[in-house]
């Protein structure tokens, strides 16, 4: 079966959401499915994107235009078509890029003639308008086989580099219309925005020749984004240098990274931050079929093992020593795990947290799962750090370990004072008891080259919130709302990576500014 894989991702460092940005009430992506449905031979179209929750819009618009959608690793293209090719039985693909909006089916199809009449391997087709790539999935496979890396933007080089054993030709023939000319045609800047914008606006109807007629009758629209052409071209020459530094810094494929509590809503996007990142996670958890869970679904969607589930208590020594053991080497440490109690619609917040009537045991329980168990992880996990040359320890916090609680937050109308719930001072007392931790294991093992920081999250928006709560909470925030559930995920990286690494003792601090307001 042949296809066209349209690769798309909302996250973009130059143009923000640039796949989402409207034009005459329509989205860009969706005027590229509309071009790409030109093609005579395409027997599917689907558009492949990332497992990351800010793409779920793009799977929604895929099932608005009628076209399947697969979701898959974020940092590595290659992989990512390889399992939707796999998924929907395709032997050969060509690729339209989400930046490439006014990419044309036709060009598709030459790609397919061309596919039918010499069989090719890898179809090369660089250098035209917008570059365009075909491949058979057999060579696809062949090449995430044989690759060292997950960062596959630039994929002509995997193929090139098999060329013994990979059969490569340039398209032909090219018709004069896609050929390259002194004009922009791809997404990048703010610039090429206003360039599409122009022409969706001016054009009746949106075929690849009707475009490049009205381009070539109205040529002042080319210099509309012309300007930003010797940007991108550098960005590209020098990308591979840049990114090596940068990703160095940020680079986690050497680490190994223990997160306890990891099956909970933070825990579960810290783990997968560290995955996107070449890391290594230990999913760990008082609920071993929730870690199980997690790390089916992370070693899918990356193709191969990025996680190990294992079952941690800890209160409990011998099972955080069993995981020491276990492993060769632990990089880092995230102490995550934490008993916080809810004000989800169903949550656990009730009048037994009231400090008049807090019984000892229930005060005893929060504070050693908050705080025994953060100072019994990092014992065990400091000492093999030790004997292993160091490593980075990272103990979660609280906006609430700066600030105290504000009860007015909670309240409940029709009810008494004393019959009003109340966030216990367990929970603000075990954070900022960790973030004094966290300074004295930061002096005790600074010769020991083991980083200790504490990160301070504020609270995470969920359906589940009652509504009057989220309104009180945000009139707080400097920002005005809540944090989204993967907002953390760079904070987290930062911690881990090298680029922290003359950082020690520090509390981030990540709440839309609530503390200092």
């Amino acid at each position: 079966m042949k296809a066209i894989f349209i690769s798309v991702r909302t996250s973009s460092s130059r143009l923000p959401n640039k796949a989402l940005k409207k034009i005459n009430g329509k989205t860009t992506i969706e005027y590229l499915i509309d071009m790409v449905k030109r093609s005579n031979y395409a027997e599917k179209i689907i558009l492949c994107t990332t497992e990351l929750s800010e793409d779920d819009v793009l799977c929604n618009i895929a099932q608005n235009n009628g076209i399947d959608y697969f979701r898959g690793s974020s940092p590595d293209k290659l992989l990512r078509w390889l399992k939707a090719a796999e998924k929907f039985d395709i032997d050969f693909f060509v690729n339209a890029d989400g930046d490439d909006i006014f990419f044309d089916g036709g060009l598709a199809d030459i790609c397919f003639e061309q596919y039918e009449k010499t069989t090719p391997d890898f179809i090369d087709g660089q250098g035209l308008y917008n570059d365009v790539y075909a491949m058979k999935t057999s060579a696809l496979k062949l090449v995430c086989e044989s690759k060292m890396k997950d960062d596959t933007e630039f994929i002509k080089p995997f193929f090139e580099d098999l060329g013994d054993v990979i059969n490569i030709e340039k398209i032909h023939p090219i018709p004069e219309k896609y050929e390259k000319k002194k004009m922009r045609l791809t997404l990048d800047y703010k610039e090429d925005f206003l360039f599409f914008k122009k022409i969706i606006e001016e054009v009746n109807e949106l075929t690849f020749d009707n475009i490049i007629s009205y381009i070539e009758k109205n040529p002042s629209v080319i210099e509309i984004n012309w300007s930003r052409e010797k940007d991108w071209k550098e960005n590209q020459e020098n990308r591979f240098f840049k990114e090596s530094y940068t990703k160095y810094l940020f680079d986690l494929s050497s680490k190994t990274v223990l997160i306890t509590g990891s099956a909970g809503l933070l825990g579960t996007q810290l783990a997968e931050a560290i995955v996107e990142h070449g890391g290594t996670v230990i999913i760990s958890d008082v609920n071993l079929k929730l870690a199980k869970g997690l790390c089916k679904r992370l070693n899918q969607v990356h193709g191969k093992t990025v996680s190990y589930p294992e079952y941690l208590d800890v209160l409990d020594k011998k099972s955080i020593q069993i995981i020491c053991d276990k492993y060769e080497k632990i990089d880092v440490l995230i102490n995550n795990a934490a008993k916080d109690t809810k004000v989800e619609n169903e949550g656990d917040l009730s009048t037994t947290g009231r400090f008049e009537t807090m019984t000892y045991d229930y005060w005893n329980t929060d504070m050693k799962v908050g705080l025994d168990g953060c100072f019994l992880c990092s014992q065990a996990v400091a000492n093999k750090m030790v004997k292993d040359g160091g490593g980075t320890i990272i103990n979660i916090a609280s906006d609430l370990s700066i600030i105290a609680p504000d009860q007015r937050l909670y309240i409940k109308e029709g009810l008494k004072d004393n019959e009003q719930s109340k966030k216990p001072a367990t929970y603000s007392v075990s954070k900022s008891a960790i973030h004094g931790l966290t300074k004295y294991m930061a002096t005790y093992f600074a010769d020991k080259n083991i980083n200790v920081n504490c990160l301070s999250p504020a609270g995470i928006y969920n359906e589940g919130l009652p509504d009057d709560f989220v309104k009180r909470l945000t009139s707080l925030i400097p920002m005005g709302r809540m944090a989204n559930v993967d907002e953390y995920k760079g904070a987290i990286i930062f911690l881990c990576s090298d680029a922290s690494a003359y950082m020690t003792g520090h509390n981030l601090v990540m709440d839309g500014g609530r503390t200092i307001w």
